[in-house]
């Protein structure tokens, strides 16, 4: 029996940093490009949100951009060893007017 042994060069790894750190900071990352991250990692949401402090409903809503919370935003982006403008781009969104009203009611 013959064996026969191939090398095969090996395809480099990026990390969604270094694909990011190309983009403009003005440009968001999108929420799959979250999510690889977070999945790269060998985190699930779920790990994510209590290492974060928050429910997973929560950092769903925030990864997705359908709420504005901004300290949660900020520990997303630290746990992820990002800036929250690589993260979610230079320019925020306003919060939604659920958003306010859950701030006045605090």
């Amino acid at each position: 029996m013959r064996f026969t042994i191939r090398f095969v060069p090996r395809k480099e790894v990026y990390t969604m940093y270094d694909l990011h750190a190309s983009k403009s900071l003005s440009e968001p990352m999108k929420p799959v490009e979250i999510k690889a991250e977070i999945l790269r990692r060998g985190w699930s949401q779920k790990a994510l949100a209590r290492k974060i402090g928050c429910s997973e409903s929560q950092l769903s809503q925030v990864i997705n951009g359908h709420r504005v919370n901004q300290p949660l935003r900020q520990k997303l982006a630290r746990k992820l060893g990002l800036q929250v403008k690589q993260v979610f781009g230079k320019h925020h969104p306003q919060p939604s007017r659920r958003d306010k009203a859950e701030r006045k009611a605090h």
